[in-house]
């Protein structure tokens, strides 16, 4: 009875042997090699139960606690050992996916967060241009004001100086109309010194006449030559005064003539400080726009300043948006490579389980098998297969 058993046995364990050896010449070294060779020990076991059911009969207490204990038992942890062996790795690279999604997903957000920088730095950059573009345009302006301001000066000045030239030609004139009364004033000096020496001498003449005159009852000769000098005398007297007038007539005329002059020299001084006054009003006015002009350029240089600094930031969050970008590229592409192993894996596991030499490599000859009443269905198939794609 012992070497019955052993004997088919020992015909059960060639058969799985022949059929390890067929699995692997089919398939290699695939995950359907690796999957069958992981079930036959279970398989074996529960031939084997199955072949002692068979065997003592189905009515045997201890052949059937056997066969429901030990056969089912080591084909479900074969089948457990099998679900690790597969859900391990798809673990696996479900964990990793999850970890690369969360990496992804910090990544995008900084990528995100560094984007809404780059706005608003780019926004910032185009109010500090459009400010930049204000202040020059305005300097711009200043600047022509400035310089259509120094252009009325400077016409201004040529017409002061111009001015300048004429007053001193007029205090020349004036000089020498002064010149003119002085000498004249001189003349009638002299002239009056004459008709003085003349009156003096008139009156010595009168008081020789008067004298003569008393005595006229004598002398009446003396008399008349007396009368003649004093003629003579008056005569001198009259051109002397007709002189004296002339001179008159030409120092009052010089004298018109210089407080015409003199008139014509202050207002020509009066035009010039109207001109001095105009220039003064023009250089402030000069200096206030080249004082606007630089604040301007002060405020345009911070502007400038302003956008070199925001250009910075922009180049360096650049840079970190690069380097995110190269990050969140290679946990991409271990993204894809991770789905693609989760997807040859899932796509093995399917081939094996709906492959038909998966299930004929478990299927056991019915030759092999003794006749148990009860145990084996009396169908007319040549084989009896492991319902496997339900056991999966």
């Amino acid at each position: 009875m012992l070497w019955e058993i052993l004997l088919l046995s020992g015909y059960v364990v060639i058969g799985e042997f022949l059929a390890s050896i067929s699995t692997y010449a089919v398939y290699k070294k695939g995950l359907t090699t690796r999957v069958l060779i992981w079930l036959l020990p279970g398989i074996f076991c529960l031939c084997v139960t199955l072949f002692i059911v068979g065997k003592f009969g189905a009515y045997n207490p201890r052949a059937v606690a056997f066969g429901l204990i030990v056969g089912p038992s080591s084909l479900l942890i074969n089948l457990i050992l099998l679900a690790r062996r597969i859900v391990t790795p798809i673990t696996q690279v479900a964990l990793t996916l999850s970890a690369s999604s969360r990496q992804i997903v910090a990544c995008s957000a900084q990528v995100t967060s560094v984007g809404q920088s780059l706005t608003e730095a780019a926004s910032e950059q185009a109010a500090s241009t459009e400010e930049t573009s204000a202040a020059l345009e305005e300097i711009a302006s200043m600047a022509a004001q400035s310089t259509e301001s120094a252009g009325e000066a400077q016409r201004l000045m040529d017409h002061a100086g111009g001015m300048n030239a004429h007053a001193n030609d007029l205090m020349h004139n004036l000089r020498a109309a002064m010149k003119t009364v002085l000498d004249a004033s001189e003349g009638t000096k002299r002239i009056i010194k004459v008709i003085d020496e003349i009156a003096f001498k008139t009156n010595i003449l009168a008081l020789n006449a008067a004298v003569e005159a008393a005595r006229a009852g004598e002398a009446g000769a003396g008399f008349a030559v007396v009368a003649d000098e004093v003629r003579t005398l008056a005569l001198q007297s009259a051109k002397s005064a007709q002189d004296t007038a002339a001179l008159i007539e030409t120092t009052l005329k010089g004298i018109q003539d210089a407080v015409q002059l003199t008139l014509e020299t202050d207002e020509a001084f009066q035009q010039m400080k109207d001109g001095s006054e105009k220039v003064a009003v023009m250089v402030s006015q000069i200096l206030t726009a080249s004082k606007e002009i630089a604040i301007g350029i002060a405020q345009s240089n911070e502007a400038v300043a302003q956008i070199a600094k925001m250009t910075q930031q922009n180049a360096a969050a650049a840079e970190q948006l690069a380097s995110s970008a190269g990050e969140l590229n290679g946990l991409g592409k271990a993204v894809d490579r991770s789905a693609q192993k989760l997807t040859q894996v899932m796509q093995g596991t399917a081939e094996v389980v709906s492959d038909p030499a998966f299930v004929d490599a478990f299927a056991v000859p019915r030759h092999a098998l003794p006749r148990a009443e009860g145990l084996l269905p009396d169908a007319g198939a040549s084989r009896t297969s492991l319902p496997v794609a339900e056991t999966f």
